[in-house]
């Protein structure tokens, strides 16, 4: 079943389509300290913070029980709240966006505003976010075709 797939991509889709501007927020970047210390507690020391997104990501995946959806998409988070990305896994990393962790869920701007993306785990080198009765999978490092 597609589901999953047909319903990432639509919504990305949508929110890249409908959002109204891909300027950053006032809250880009911003966290909430209780959050951090909590998340932090509960990953190894690991908090979802500015300093922690810096840098390439790569989405590859969103899994809702058996169904994957291979989505191989690089983000560039800088540290001040804005990033780049990509449309799709062949175009440049030209897009512009916003970020921010707020109240214990992750949203990226255009891509993912429709999602409060809930931190699961967190790890030097993977991090998964929870949204949509599914896991959205990251890895440290541009996406590699």
């Amino acid at each position: 079943m597609r589901f999953p797939q047909i319903l990432a991509v639509s919504a990305l889709a949508l929110t890249a389509a409908c959002s109204g501007s891909n300027e950053p927020s006032d809250t880009a970047g911003e966290q909430t300290s209780d959050t951090a210390t909590e998340m932090a507690s509960a990953n190894d020391g690991l908090a979802v913070t500015p300093d922690y997104l810096a840098g390439e990501w790569c989405y590859e995946r969103f899994e809702a029980g058996d169904d994957v959806s291979n989505e191989q998409i690089t983000y560039n988070f800088a540290a001040d709240g804005t990033l780049k990305y990509q449309n799709n896994s062949s175009s440049p990393v030209d897009k512009d966006g916003s970020y921010a962790f707020t109240d214990g869920v992750l949203v990226i701007k255009p891509a993912f505003s429709m999602f409060k993306l809930k931190p699961a785990t967190l790890g030097d080198k993977e991090m998964v976010f929870e949204a949509m009765g599914g896991r959205f999978i990251w890895s440290r490092g541009a996406c590699q075709g």
